[in-house]
């Protein structure tokens, strides 16, 4: 028989201030609800204007990778984001993402990103691309 499914995902966020954010985003393997990975978050708010976060990345009980985010609001429909990616192990840098996002029509978010990678293979190091995604209410 076919397999639909692979992974289970189960997210969950806290806010206990106006200015914090905790957040756990686990997977889940689907036949033995076993854990694949957990991803905890912690984000620091300055109002509407900026955010801060720091990740860490757990796969078979250990940290695999560390990462900073910073988000700067230019407007209620646009921000510029930096995403950063670091080997746990190694502390060595992985990838970074400069994004550009922006709403569109009040349903839509546009991301136009560029992810610099630091690995030696045929891929490119410089990866563009965008993303359209219907806006959580």
């Amino acid at each position: 028989m076919e397999k639909f499914l692979s992974d289970f995902y189960i997210f969950s966020e806290l806010s206990p201030r106006r200015w914090l954010n905790l957040c756990l985003y686990s997977r889940l393997d689907w036949e033995h609800f076993s854990i694949r990975a957990v991803n905890a978050e912690t984000n620091f708010l300055s109002g509407d204007l900026w955010e801060l976060g720091l990740r860490t990345k757990f796969v078979r009980h250990r940290i695999d990778q560390f990462g900073i985010n910073f988000y700067f609001r230019f407007d209620e429909v646009s921000r510029l984001g930096l995403e950063t990616q670091i080997d746990g192990k190694s502390g060595k840098f992985l990838a970074t993402k400069i994004s550009y996002t922006m709403r569109w029509d009040s349903v839509w978010d546009v991301k136009l990103f560029c992810k610099i990678k630091n690995h030696s293979s045929r891929d490119s190091r410089f990866q563009p691309g965008f993303s359209i995604n219907l806006i959580n209410w």
